[in-house]
């Protein structure tokens, strides 16, 4: 397995999901492919998580427990930011974020996931 980083550091990737098993299945296919990764599984933990390990980007599903994802990132201005969803998002359901990357719908594909990680960080595959 490789590393992926950036300069000299190992990419951090947050996975922010209130389903284990999506959190889960990405963390393991971007540590195969040699990121770091955390998960956090609500807001709360999120944003504790996210002031304390400073990741490059987070991977954030749009709607938490019927919390708005959006409103996450916006704590968090200079972080990019990948969004999951099952639906549709217009540009104000966006409003306000800042470093947008993407946007993934559900059904999740890993190989989207991971393009969008190594393009936005110019990691070869």
């Amino acid at each position: 397995m490789k590393e992926s980083s950036v300069g000299s550091k190992k990419v951090l990737v947050a996975i922010v999901d209130d389903h284990v098993q999506t959190a889960v299945a990405i963390s393991q296919i971007l540590e195969f492919n040699g990121f770091r990764t955390f998960q956090a599984y609500n807001i709360e933990e999120a944003i504790q998580k996210i002031k304390s390990e400073n990741p490059d980007l987070a991977i954030i599903e749009f709607m938490l427990d019927g919390e708005s994802g959006v409103d996450l990132a916006k704590k968090f201005p200079k972080l990019k930011v990948i969004f999951l969803t099952g639906s549709e998002l217009t540009e104000s359901d966006l409003k306000g974020v800042r470093k947008l990357v993407g946007i993934v719908k559900k059904p999740i594909s890993n190989d989207e996931i991971l393009e969008l990680v190594r393009k936005e960080f110019e990691i070869k595959g």
